[in-house]
């Protein structure tokens, strides 16, 4: 258990599967449904972090059958709002508010706190996603303020950077960029690099979208330091991804093809299949800049083979006009 722990830390995904594989296999064996269902349903978590979605939900769904089977409430409560981010992560946002709403029902039921909080944020997130905005506001306060009152300043910060999403939004720049460097103060305080990374390629990207590049490439240059500190080198080729992406908007195309180089290489020594797709892409229009559209095209194509394969629906109608636009210049039809 405490190796499986210890190899996610290190973003070490492939021996954290295998421990987690093993310990669930143990624990059945010594017949304790209990530790056998949060390996499960950590495996599920794990599945989920690597955008495997049909294993996470495989996962999920047999810790939901022994949930219902041993009568947990709460395990069933936790499995609910997992399947649900599922579903919001595949667009199928109807589902998974419906999902999250049954979760919030046994957080409440149970008198459960913290799966509260949670609850509301996460429902915010897909209510958001609906065009719900409102809702999607008065979730997030609820969390925000449940979190402050429990002390869980983890979950504070997130409602935080939720709050920024809404925000961003509502074309409230200001007040997004005033919730993002929130969030961030206090990932700072509990010392929560992996999080403190992620606000900050918020605002890079809020910083990106106002035109300012300067504020965007700190803050995409501080997320960099941290994912290399922290050893994460998918957050790495992430980081390379939207460092490329504001140099490409600043007209700098051979450092964008630097950035976007490295994070493609970075994406295929972690096998990270949606991370190369979008590496792809972003290749695909650097080249276009560059007036190669024989490599631009064939850049497209990968991205959007690949997109297809895994049923990544994000991008694609932008592969498609970018590969017609390269049709149109090489002289064929698309």
């Amino acid at each position: 258990d405490r190796l499986s722990h210890l190899a996610l830390s290190r973003f070490e995904y492939s021996e954290a599967r295998r421990l987690l594989e093993r310990l669930a296999e143990l624990w059945g064996e010594l017949g304790d449904r209990e530790e056998e269902k949060t390996a499960l349903f950590r495996l599920g978590e794990l599945y989920k972090s690597l955008d495997e979605y049909d294993q996470a939900q495989t996962y999920f769904e047999k810790v939901l059958l022994m949930a219902e089977e041993d009568e947990d409430t709460y395990m069933q409560g936790a499995v609910f709002g997992k399947l649900g981010a599922l579903c919001n992560f595949r667009g199928d946002y109807v589902k998974a508010k419906s999902l999250r709403k049954k979760a919030l029902e046994i957080s409440l039921k149970i008198g459960d706190k913290r799966g509260e909080v949670i609850d509301y944020r996460v429902l915010s997130d897909v209510l958001l996603n609906l065009g719900e905005f409102k809702e999607a506001q008065d979730c997030c306060l609820k969390a925000l303020t449940l979190s402050k009152e429990i002390g869980d300043s983890e979950e504070e910060g997130l409602a935080y950077s939720e709050l920024g999403d809404i925000q961003r939004k509502l074309k409230d720049f200001e007040l997004a960029e005033h919730y993002y460097k929130s969030a961030r103060e206090v990932y700072e305080q509990i010392g929560d690099l992996e999080n403190e990374e992620k606000e900050n390629s918020r605002l890079g990207v809020l910083y990106r979208f106002l035109c300012k590049y300067d504020l965007a490439l700190k803050s995409h240059e501080r997320s960099l330091i941290i994912t290399k500190q922290m050893g994460n080198k998918r957050g790495e080729a992430k980081q390379c991804s939207n460092l490329g992406a504001v140099y490409q908007d600043l007209g700098n195309y051979l450092m964008a093809k630097e950035c976007c180089e490295q994070a493609l290489a970075i994406s295929i020594e972690e096998n990270h299949i949606r991370g190369q797709a979008i590496d792809y892409g972003n290749l695909g229009t650097i080249y276009q800049h560059f007036g190669d559209y024989k490599t631009a095209y064939e850049l497209h194509r990968k991205a959007l083979e690949i997109k297809t394969q895994i049923d990544f629906k994000e991008g694609k109608p932008a592969d498609y006009l970018n590969l017609g636009h390269c049709c149109k210049h090489l002289g064929e039809r698309s």
